[in-house]
């Protein structure tokens, strides 16, 4: 057997694992380890199917056939096989096997202008990363501010960051030595990101562009992107924290809207963006498991749409990059 295959005993542990991690109960755990051990013997047409290899190759026809199949085991009711058949495409989602037209209640399929394209990418920031078309007064506020816009764009851009991520970035998420930012998920599980060389160097230029006296402190609770108040060109002190102003989602999305007007794009926005992210690290075979860790996605069902759209039809040419961390 190969090293890079499980046995179906390694695959549902695996997965009952990732499961427990997100919090289920012991009791839903022996559930879901009842009803996945009842799949393999019955795939595998054998009781001694947990030592046999779990190839990923179940079909959509082999999963329906089972739907029949467990709809008369057990006398199970409605209620009870529509819960069997979400564990078993959970599982296998887990696994990145990806069934095509199964019951996954109400999903909006994602088109092309769910997708930032290369064009408008590269135009976005080909112009925050340069003073064209500014006058004199803009541009000196700008200056001060113009490494921490494209610092949080290309956030977005190579590493998928999401809003939440870029406002509840604390300086104890961040390690300036090796290069990495430790983002809090909206589950509450921090995850490491590595940073690029690019970016490594905004990291630090952002960071010094904030004079000392308000510049966020090591090691504390201090936001790590400050807010910036264009009349008096200054960074703001928060008095009723005692640290410097955090950056808000209003303010992110402001300066976002800006930046695009000024670039003269139309199908960019953070969610555009998250999105190419998510569906290059899929083009270079990323796992959908690792992509929901790296994301801090609350679910692997939220995977799905993007493996349909990558399977649907050929990427247009303004899709031919891959825009990642790795750049």
């Amino acid at each position: 057997m190969e090293r890079n295959i499980l046995t179906w005993d390694e695959a549902i542990n695996e997965y009952l694992l990732y499961m427990q991690g997100n919090g289920r109960k012991l009791s839903t755990m022996r559930r879901y380890r009842y009803d996945l051990v009842q799949l393999a013997i019955w795939i595998e047409n054998s009781e001694d199917a947990l030592n046999l290899p779990f190839y990923r190759d179940i079909t959509t026809e082999q999963f329906n056939d089972y739907c029949k199949v467990a709809k008369h085991m057990q006398s199970r009711s409605a209620a009870s096989l529509k819960r069997i058949m979400s564990v078993i495409i959970n599982f296998l989602d887990y696994h990145s096997v990806f069934l095509d037209s199964v019951d996954r209640g109400r999903e909006i399929l994602l088109t092309l202008d769910n997708f930032a394209p290369d064009n408008e990418i590269e135009k976005l920031l080909r112009t925050m990363n340069n003073f064209e078309g500014l006058t004199n007064y803009q541009i000196s506020g700008r200056k001060f501010i113009m490494n921490r816009n494209l610092f949080l764009v290309r956030l977005m851009i190579y590493y998928g960051f999401s809003i939440h991520d870029l406002t509840t970035l604390t300086m104890q998420d961040i390690n300036f030595g090796q290069g990495t930012l430790m983002p809090i998920s909206a589950g509450g599980i921090k995850r490491a990101i590595p940073l690029n060389n690019t970016d490594r160097h905004l990291l630090v230029a952002t960071y010094k562009d904030i004079p000392e006296s308000v510049r966020p402190r090591q090691n504390t609770n201090d936001p790590f992107f400050v807010t910036f108040h264009h009349a008096t060109s200054t960074f703001q002190w928060d008095y009723s924290t005692e640290s410097p102003k955090k950056l808000t989602k209003i303010a992110i999305q402001r300066m976002f809207q800006k930046e695009i007007k000024r670039a003269d794009v139309h199908l960019l926005s953070p969610t555009t963006l998250r999105n190419r992210h998510i569906l290059d690290s899929l083009r270079t075979d990323v796992s959908a498991a690792e992509i929901k860790v790296l994301l801090g996605m609350k679910s692997i069902e939220a995977m799905h749409r993007y493996i349909i759209f990558l399977r649907s039809s050929p990427l247009p040419k303004n899709f031919s990059k891959i825009w990642r961390g790795n750049q």
